[in-house]
Formats: C-alpha cells, sequence, structure tokens
C-alpha cells in the first residue's frame, strides 16, 4: 500500500518593516562654470546668425572658447588623450579565424 502523501507547511519569516531611510539635504547646485556661461552667450547669438546650422553650434562655440579672453586656460598646451588599451594579437582572441572549406 502506498504512502500517504503529507505536506509540510513552513512558515515564511514575517516581513520586517526596515527602518525609513533618513532624507538627504538639498545639494546646493554649484555655480556654472565659465565655459558654460560662455555657451549660454554665445549660443542663442550663433543660432540666430545661422539658422538651421545648429548642429554644428557646438564645435564652432568650442573653437571660439579656445582663443577667447575668457578662456581661463588660454594659451596653455592642451592635455594630452590617454590612449585606450590595445589587444595583443594572437592568443586569447575570442573570435577564431573562419574556416572557408
Amino acid at each position: 500500500m502506498p504512502k500517504a502523501v503529507t505536506s509540510k507547511l513552513t512558515k515564511s519569516p514575517a516581513k520586517t518593516k526596515q527602518p525609513a531611510k533618513p532624507h538627504k539635504p538639498e545639494k546646493t547646485k554649484r555655480e556654472p562654470s565659465a565655459y558654460n556661461l560662455f555657451c549660454k552667450k554665445h549660443m542663442k547669438e550663433w543660432i540666430t546668425d545661422h539658422p538651421g546650422r545648429a548642429k554644428e553650434a557646438m564645435a564652432r562655440i568650442a573653437l571660439m572658447w579656445k582663443d577667447s579672453p575668457e578662456n581661463p586656460n588660454r594659451g596653455k598646451a592642451s592635455k594630452a588623450k590617454r590612449s585606450k588599451p590595445t589587444l595583443s594579437s594572437g592568443t586569447g582572441s575570442s573570435n577564431p579565424p573562419s574556416s572557408d572549406d
């Protein structure tokens, strides 16, 4: 005769309320940089002078900023860009060469 199927009821742990997280104090916004102010001022002027060319506005304004007397870094050499790490060729390639047989 087969054994009777018994179900074992286990109680799930009671959910405990987590203490409320303390509210973070609101941060004050920092002042806009000289570059931010320059862009704000010259962006409107550039777009009104060159309608339909808004996409190149930031590139042109960046060039204007480079030689602007408002730029505190004017005349200094620009920082060298960091090069991306290169993968060593040879072993460890995740894409094996395909064979055309």
